[in-house]
């Protein structure tokens, strides 16, 4: 049976399919388009480089190219821009407090003068609707003495925004930033009174005793180091660089050594 797989793709065809995917994904990144006009072109594609294969026509080596990056650029705007009703995206920037309870995702991480906590929210409260809800919200929590481990349910009560997007062409587009970790709100709180923890006994699951180890190397260094050292070692041994103050990190850029504290704490 003669083979009508691309001649071009077929030497190490996995990686070329997925670098054409990944170029998708990247586009998507970029440019926002229809998810429905991206997947009529993406079906008419489909179906003229299968007609134009049974012709054994060239041209069918580029329709396939094109279909494999809409592919990866069609999934990206699924991931980004289509979420059901109930998701918490939709009930940002309302102008109005509401209640929220949810489980604690990934590790906390501590900045210079808060702590930053990823809530996968599970309900929501406005006014005397309490309704079901998925996704998650950064909590930042301007309070020195509370800390809630992963997979602990705490209830928060503020508002909810939308993360800061880009202003000027080429500044950091923190909202696609957060997207990208499928983060799609910001709730600040400051007073104690606004956030307390509602269940403290996590599901035991092989992230739990990940967690647990990083939890206990954590405040080990709490307690052991002072200061800039205590930073430092946050760092290089956790990849925790929340506490690294701006000029730190200009006198690790100075002596050419920021690599460390961009790759040990990772690979650690």
């Amino acid at each position: 049976m003669r083979n009508v797989f691309p001649a071009n793709l077929r030497k190490r065809p996995a990686l070329k399919l997925a670098v054409l995917t990944i170029s998708g994904l990247l586009i998507g990144h970029y440019f926002d388009v229809s998810p429905v006009a991206l997947l009529f072109t993406l079906i008419t594609l489909s179906i003229a480089a299968l007609i134009l294969l049974c012709v054994n026509n060239s041209l069918s080596n580029c329709f396939l190219i094109v279909t494999f990056v809409l592919t990866g650029f069609l999934g990206y705007e699924i991931a980004t821009r289509i979420f059901p009703s109930h998701h918490i995206i939709n009930f940002v920037d309302s102008n109005e407090s509401v209640a929220i309870t949810g489980a604690v995702v990934g590790f906390p991480h501590q900045k210079s003068d808060h702590l930053e906590i990823e809530l996968e929210t599970q309900e929501i409260i406005r006014g005397t609707v309490r309704q079901l809800t998925q996704g998650k919200i950064l909590v930042r929590v301007f309070l020195d003495d509370f800390f809630a481990g992963y997979g602990e349910q705490i209830q928060i009560s503020g508002k909810l925004s939308a993360p800061r997007g880009e202003r000027n062409p080429g500044d950091f587009d923190y909202k696609k930033f957060l997207a990208a970790y499928r983060i799609y709100g910001i709730v600040n709180i400051s007073t104690p009174e606004k956030i307390t923890i509602a269940r403290s006994s996590p599901p035991k699951s092989i992230s739990y005793f990940i967690y647990l180890i990083k939890h206990k190397f954590y405040f080990s260094i709490e307690k052991l180091y002072p200061g800039k050292a205590r930073a430092i070692m946050k760092a290089l041994l956790l990849g925790e660089r929340g506490e690294i103050s701006p000029e730190l990190k200009e006198a690790f850029i100075n002596c050419g050594v920021i690599h460390a504290l961009a790759i040990s704490g990772l690979h650690v």
